[in-house]
């Protein structure tokens, strides 16, 4: 099975199916990272596919043949991943462990006294929704580790924008450049396209590695920018060479992580 670290073949079938009730650490065979397996109940898992499951089984008990027997692949279908795709959760560090985990825990278990005097932070609690609760820490309460961890449930959650949020708070307000590094990374490999341009900044403005800058910015062509808009940036405002831009281009082509890379002609001389 695939590292969420390394997303390599690194994991065992058996680390993360078992007949224990027990929460598990597990480690990649590959990277030697570490995950968090919170070994769920099916139902707990995904409520939607469960239920869906169960109305199915007992469909197939009165439906005739043969579409009993095609629910019964249906079942098959719909089961399997259930079983045998079970969620783990990358952490690096004990405080990003304690906040995965402090995600499974019910709402009423870790309520902040500091909302009672705030009705639609309550709320926000209330319904569990994390996201809107991180934006109130950073924006209201000016509390930026407390949203920090609130943005990281809302990515167990499953929102997509929270790891970029992240390394922009690490940037911008708590001056952490080696976080917020980490966490841009960590967003553009689920996909964000906002963290490829923020690391290209990054890389501009902090590492001063403009051969690295071209390279994420070069990656935004045809997904965010067109190329024109890519070059002007790189050629007229941030004054880059071409000889550093095309080095930048033969980087993206090979650098991993990326959801695409821009493969075309830049038409430089």
């Amino acid at each position: 099975m695939k590292c969420p670290h390394c997303n390599k073949e690194g994991l065992s079938f058996f680390d993360v199916n078992t007949f224990s009730k027990k929460e598990k650490i597990i480690t990649c065979r590959r990277c030697n990272k570490q995950s968090y397996f919170p070994n769920l109940k099916l139902n707990e898992e995904n409520p939607s596919i469960y239920i869906f499951t169960l109305i199915l089984f007992t469909g197939s008990f009165i439906s005739p043949y043969p579409l009993n027997i095609i629910i019964l692949l249906i079942l098959l279908v719909v089961l399997f991943p259930m079983l045998f795709n079970k969620k783990i959760y990358p952490f690096d560090t004990e405080e990003e462990l304690n906040t995965i985990k402090k995600s499974f825990l019910p709402p009423e278990e870790y309520l902040d006294i500091k909302l009672n005097d705030y009705p639609e932070a309550l709320e926000y609690h209330k319904n569990d929704d994390a996201f809107k609760l991180a934006i109130f820490y950073e924006e209201n309460l000016k509390d930026y580790k407390e949203a920090i961890l609130w943005y990281e449930k809302a990515y167990i959650q499953g929102n997509t924008d929270s790891l970029n949020i992240i390394g922009l708070i690490y940037k911008n307000k708590l001056n952490d450049n080696q976080k917020a590094k980490e966490y841009f990374i960590k967003s553009i490999k689920i996909g964000n396209i906002d963290s490829i341009q923020n690391i290209a900044l990054f890389y501009y403005t902090i590492e001063k590695d403009n051969i690295t800058a071209s390279a994420y910015y070069i990656a935004l062509i045809d997904i965010k920018y067109s190329k024109e808009l890519v070059l002007k940036l790189l050629q007229e405002e941030w004054k880059i060479p071409n000889e550093t831009i095309k080095k930048g281009y033969e980087l993206q082509l090979k650098m991993e992580g990326l959801p695409k890379r821009y493969t075309g002609d830049l038409g430089l001389k």
